[in-house]
């Protein structure tokens, strides 16, 4: 079960500000540090999670389905679906700070 408190606590300071967002969806697709300033958000859902995001001057929204944990590590946020077979299915990370563009840390080496 998420700790919806402790993740509100982290988000409602980013409102309004600059964010970077990494999201990836198994198997296939991802976004790194995509730069939003995040509006507004909800967290829906009782064991299974819904997110929506909703981004300032109609840079756009996105919404996540089927999201099962969620944890705030070094200041970021983030969100984890698992499928039937309990492998990492959908991730979110919603950071004031970009993320690594490299292997092990390093920046430039994607």
């Amino acid at each position: 079960m998420m700790d919806l408190k402790k993740i509100a606590a982290h988000l409602d300071p980013m409102c309004g500000t600059p964010v970077f967002l990494h999201m990836e969806v198994n198997p296939g697709a991802y976004i790194r540090n995509a730069m939003v300033t995040l509006e507004r958000y909800h967290v829906r859902g009782q064991g299974v999670y819904r997110i929506y995001l909703q981004f300032a001057d109609q840079q756009g929204i996105l919404h996540m389905d089927d999201v099962t944990e969620a944890r705030v590590e070094d200041g970021r946020v983030l969100f984890v679906g698992y499928d039937e077979m309990e492998r990492i299915a959908r991730t979110l990370v919603i950071s004031s700070q970009p993320l690594s563009m490299g292997r092990n840390g390093e920046k430039g080496d994607a």
